[in-house]
């Protein structure tokens, strides 16, 4: 076998959540599968996931092909792949030959692992010997230091992908990681901003933070611009880590505990509101803080004026909406834009200009990510100025947005949302009947807090009347003059 293209082989590798009937990073196998079969690329992975049946996903690889024979043909050309397979005892053996604990997978994500670097060495040989070729790049969904190890000695490159905060759960696109380094690594996502600030010039078309996100969201969601302009609701928002996070234990900066407790220090009970990505298996935090479990996050951040995470994408969520973010974090591509320790009420909004420079140089729009002549460009080391045009490009011209003219909030919701000229006036002219009814709500629920306060200040007045807060006084009297005796 031999190929004229780039030699690019993806890596789907988990010890951890690999034990189950349908391992965690299944769909990232036939995503995989699926373009290695489209681009007669290699293919390593664990041998169970080879045991299932998988999709032929369409040319985005997002959605399942319903076309029996294409289904047939990508399973039969994957088993073909088998022979590059990890089998069983050898991701055992990175764990000591047993099953990885969380403790386990903490050490292989943090340190080199010898028997996993031997094992993926010998199958990259196999690959060169039988493609005639040498291999250029390793795809991964999970960075790890043994991957980097083996590619620095290799002189190959390696790209993590992974989904980024923009998906289509909150979105109308999906934008995706394509990093030449791990996910979290603040300091790359740094020298590209430092690089792209450098050499960005006055023809390079920044967005507001309003043309973002009309550029961005569903239509019935517009309404989320509005909400930027509103006085909020919580004054903080936490999404806290879950269980078994091993990426939170790895780049935290301080324990869940701690930050509950500095939490209860600065805040009300009723300042305060949780989300949880995953379902908790306990309380989290104080029992009156407000659980929110809106289908969308975006609404959730819109009703808080600071949103705190250790390791979630959503921290970016919060920083397209304006929000003030805690990142408990040193590593993620968006700490150096965040605040790293919590100790007090910080505000702090982040530029528009890193939001245009994540969103169309950082991020990688999902149906590019894929694309073997995008990966190869990507090879050559294009300058992050051309890597903003091109993405900002496609997506402008996945939309319908004419890149040649000045682009504004009204042509991105006339020509992308097809809104009417109404509804388009209410969106660009804030209302200042809504604005004052939300000061007016807001004042309304202090002055029931201040009512609540005023009667327990008249019942503790009471009870001091009374004949036991009297025995009391006595009781401190006499004590007093025990002490003086």
């Amino acid at each position: 076998m031999s190929t004229k293209k780039k030699l690019v082989v993806p890596i789907v590798f988990d010890a951890f959540h690999y034990y189950t009937e349908k391992p965690l990073l299944s769909w990232v196998f036939e995503m995989y599968s699926n373009y290695s079969v489209n681009n007669n690329m290699p293919l390593i992975a664990q041998e169970n996931f080879f045991n299932q049946e998988i999709n032929a996903l369409n040319e985005t690889y997002e959605k399942p092909n319903e076309d029996i024979e294409e289904k047939r043909k990508v399973n039969a050309e994957t088993k073909k792949f088998k022979k590059y397979s990890i089998t069983n005892e050898e991701t055992l053996s990175i764990s000591g030959g047993k099953r990885a604990t969380l403790k386990d997978q903490i050490n292989f994500i943090s340190n080199t692992n010898t028997n996993y670097i031997e094992f993926i060495n010998n199958k990259l040989d196999k690959i060169e010997k039988d493609y005639s070729q040498k291999v250029d790049a390793i795809l991964t969904w999970y960075w790890n230091p043994s991957l980097a190890s083996i590619s620095k000695k290799r002189n190959l490159h390696l790209i993590t992908q992974e989904l980024s905060s923009v998906r289509k759960v909150n979105y109308r696109m999906t934008l995706s990681y394509f990093s030449f380094t791990d996910k979290f690594d603040n300091d790359y996502c740094l020298k590209l901003f430092h690089e792209f600030k450098k050499e960005r010039n006055k023809s390079l078309k920044i967005l507001s933070r309003e043309e973002l996100l009309a550029l961005l969201l569903y239509t019935e969601d517009l309404k989320l611009i509005k909400e930027l302009q509103k006085p909020p609701v919580y004054e903080l928002g936490i999404s806290p880590p879950f269980k078994n996070d091993y990426l939170y234990e790895i780049h935290k900066n301080e324990s869940l505990d701690k930050t509950l407790a500095t939490i209860n220090k600065l805040f009300t009970p009723n300042e305060v509101t949780i989300r949880h990505r995953i379902e908790p298996d306990r309380e989290i935090g104080h029992p009156d803080w407000y659980l929110d479990k809106s289908p969308r996050a975006t609404y959730w951040i819109s009703k808080c004026k600071r949103i705190l995470t250790y390791v979630s994408n959503i921290a970016f969520d919060a920083m397209l909406l304006g929000k003030t973010v805690y990142l408990l974090s040193d590593n993620m591509p968006f700490s150096f834009k965040s605040i790293n320790h919590f100790q007090y009420e910080d505000e702090s909004v982040v530029d528009t200009e890193y939001l245009n420079f994540m969103i169309f140089g950082y991020y990688v729009p999902w149906d590019l990510m894929l694309k073997q002549e995008y990966i190869e460009w990507r090879l050559t080391n294009p300058p992050i100025i051309d890597i903003y045009k091109k993405h900002q490009n496609y997506i402008f011209d996945k939309v319908g947005i004419n890149n040649t003219k000045d682009i504004s909030l009204r042509e991105i919701l006339k020509t992308t949302h097809g809104l009417e000229e109404k509804e388009i006036n209410d969106i660009e002219k804030y209302s200042e009947y809504e604005y004052v009814k939300s000061i007016e709500q807001k004042n309304s629920a202090l002055e029931e807090q201040i009512d609540k306060n005023k009667l327990e200040i008249e019942e503790f007045q009471s009870f001091k009347k009374g004949r036991i807060w009297q025995t009391l006084e006595k009781y401190r009297k006499i004590k007093s003059k025990i002490k003086e005796k």
